[in-house]
């Protein structure tokens, strides 16, 4: 029986085998606070049809084995992969997991999701109440 699609906000470490159709909205190196120019892995956030984001991480290892697929503004189909808890010092999304490549990840181009955005945009005064709640909590 093939496997169906999952939406972002479904996934949980509660099953390990997935399937999802995204579109990768941004993609950049992470790098040791200790060590700068040291690439440890490389991180990208993940949207699918609902607009739901997760963030993704490669380790250093391996992203020469998925440095073609993972490009911004590509549309992907992932299967295998790990689901860790999104606990680290930086979160790119407030999905409380995050997907782990591993080397039998399956990551190849799909069809494009319509009507997908790469950037969630927040309406002004949303920034200013955010900007204001900061600034107070100083």
């Amino acid at each position: 029986m093939a496997l169906e699609y999952t939406t972002i906000s479904q996934l949980n470490s509660s099953q390990k085998e997935w399937k999802i159709r995204v579109l990768v909205s941004r993609i950049w190196d992470f790098h040791s606070k200790h060590k700068p120019e040291v690439v440890l892995g490389m991180e990208a956030i993940l949207v699918d049809e609902k607009g739901d984001r997760i963030q993704a991480f490669v380790k250093q290892k391996l992203i020469k084995k998925y440095k073609r697929e993972l490009k911004e503004g590509e549309y992907l189909d992932v299967m295998n992969f790990e689901i860790l808890g999104n606990n680290g010092d930086y979160g790119g999304t407030t999905h409380p997991y995050k997907i782990n490549f591993i080397w039998t990840t399956y990551a190849k181009t799909s069809e494009k999701i319509p009507n997908l955005s790469r950037f969630n945009l927040s309406p002004f005064p949303d920034i200013l109440f955010q900007s204001n709640e900061l600034m107070m909590s100083s």
